[in-house]
């Protein structure tokens, strides 16, 4: 983001004056004098790696380029004492004490009639940013900001229940609050692939974002939305209770399918809704999990990827033997944490029932584990409270962070990891570090209850969503609450490029 100029740009300016900075601007970011794209070309490069890409800083003090991205050009500020550089690619200045990019009027008038010089030396067009006038900033200042009204703001709505329908406000209530999936509605990039955009699930979604983002505070009536999920979901079709997590899953499916034009009894390609997929959906809400089986005579590891949407997690481990396919000396144990859960989640198992290996042909009790290969931008965790015969109301903690480091394949002590000669394409950069935004609390036990949810808004701001009323909470009270379904969104979103 950029800033308001600091002091330390104003005192290299009093000290040096800004012919430095129109040196470097017009030279390297614009190119302007003939031959200097050519040197650019040539000279440019980052001192200490020898790259020419990781955002090239040129030094405002000193004949010094350094990437951005390797911290190369930080080393250097540190080490020279050097707090000002200048990215070569679009002409803004970093200070390296105030850790950001520096808005400055003066500095910026300079760059924006380099741009225009260059535009008409390279022939090419060039449009001015628009700076608005006296009258539009007064008009900006009187109506830019939120308005507040009885206390809720802009994107908090409450939900009127159209009878047992708690289960559907509360996931609608986290779909309105996903960050990355507000952005892509609130942006209009969806394009109705359907004749009738009235049958189209997807159309309806949309339009629940902008009935929150209307300033309309009103309870809001989601009748259409349930009409259309109706359509297409025979089993949700009428006014008894139904299951959360169920219904998000099954709603997941249906926009997937509703962003390629196609209803819930369409033929559909060959790949079906697999991890290729490329609609929003599957880009946000879909992970890779990784299963290991080993031989333990001959090693051999035969290993399995599959797409997931969210993780189903057992709150209490059965008496062993007795789970499904495997057995343990473990006694019966209660789950105390979300990161308990995952342990177990991600735990090596040895398989029951001995099975013949592919490999060596030995009858043998194999070993299974399951691991992360691939992780979602938005991870949802379903606690397995709710039974047909029972429910567990245990407390199970969770963080307002999540790291979800410890249970990736490459770092799990994964099986494949262990017992093959080439290791795992390990994804060193990756962001794995979490932070809650959304969780689904049922009340009530087996027989029947009622479902709210709690969501983040405008920061670190809690709210407790129980169909038409909309409260603020702490986050203590979320943390404490009886988390059913836990929303967390991936902190960093990374861009991964195809190294072939």
């Amino acid at each position: 983001m950029n800033n308001p100029s600091c002091v330390h740009v104003d005192k290299h300016k009093s000290e040096k004056g800004t012919h430095v900075y129109k040196l470097i601007h017009s030279h390297l970011v614009t190119c302007v004098p003939e031959g200097s794209l050519t040197k650019k070309a040539n000279e440019c490069y980052c001192y200490e790696c020898q790259t020419l890409r990781g955002r090239l800083h040129a030094c405002l003090d000193c004949v010094y380029f350094g990437c951005y991205n390797d911290r190369h050009i930080h080393q250097h500020a540190e080490t020279e004492k050097h707090n000002l550089a200048v990215d070569i690619n679009v002409g803004k200045i970093h200070c390296f004490v105030c850790k950001d990019y520096m808005y400055d009027p003066e500095l910026e008038e300079i760059s924006r009639q380099d741009k225009l010089l260059a535009a008409q030396v390279h022939g090419i067009d060039y449009w001015d940013p628009w700076l608005p006038s006296a009258e539009e900033i007064k008009l900006l200042k009187d109506q830019g900001k939120w308005r507040i009204i009885d206390g809720t703001k802009l994107g908090l709505r409450g939900l009127v229940n159209l009878g047992n329908t708690c289960f559907m406000s509360s996931i609608i209530q986290v779909l309105i609050h996903t960050p990355i999936f507000r952005d892509y509605f609130l942006s209009d990039r969806h394009d109705c692939k359907f004749q009738d955009s009235s049958m189209c699930l997807v159309c309806e979604v949309s339009n629940l974002f902008q009935a929150f983002y209307s300033r309309d505070v009103s309870p809001y009536v989601p009748y259409k939305f349930l009409h259309v999920f109706w359509k297409e979901s025979n089993f949700f079709a009428s006014h008894d209770q139904q299951d959360a997590h169920e219904f998000f899953m099954t709603l997941l499916d249906i926009m997937c399918k509703h962003f390629r034009g196609a209803s819930q009894n369409d033929i559909l390609p060959a790949h079906g809704y697999s991890h290729e997929c490329e609609c929003i959906i599957h880009q946000i809400f879909t992970g890779l999990l990784q299963s290991d089986v080993i031989c333990p005579a001959c090693h051999f590891v035969s290993t399995k990827t599959e797409p997931f949407s969210d993780i189903s997690l057992d709150l209490r481990d059965s008496p062993h033997p007795g789970a499904a396919g495997c057995s343990s000396s473990s006694a019966d144990f209660m789950h105390s944490s979300l990161v308990d859960c995952l342990e177990r989640y991600t735990h090596q198992e040895h398989l029951d029932c001995k099975r013949i290996c592919d490999n060596c042909k030995n009858e043998v009790h194999l070993i299974k584990q399951l691991t992360m290969k691939k992780l979602p931008i938005i991870a949802s965790f379903h606690l397995k409270r709710v039974k047909p015969s029972w429910k567990n109301s245990t407390h199970v903690s969770f963080n307002e962070c999540l790291d979800m480091t410890p249970f990736m394949c490459f770092t799990r002590g994964s099986l494949k990891s262990q017992y093959e000669e080439t290791p795992f394409n390990l994804f060193t950069k990756s962001d794995k570090s979490f932070a809650l935004f959304a969780v689904v609390k049922h009340l009530g036990n087996e027989e029947g209850g009622h479902y709210v949810a709690y969501v983040r808004q405008h920061g670190n701001e809690w709210y407790l969503c129980d169909d038409q009323i909309v409260q603020r909470v702490s986050l203590e009270d979320v943390l404490q609450s009886e988390g059913y379904l836990l929303f967390y969104h991936k902190r960093l979103i990374e861009y991964e490029m195809d190294s072939t």
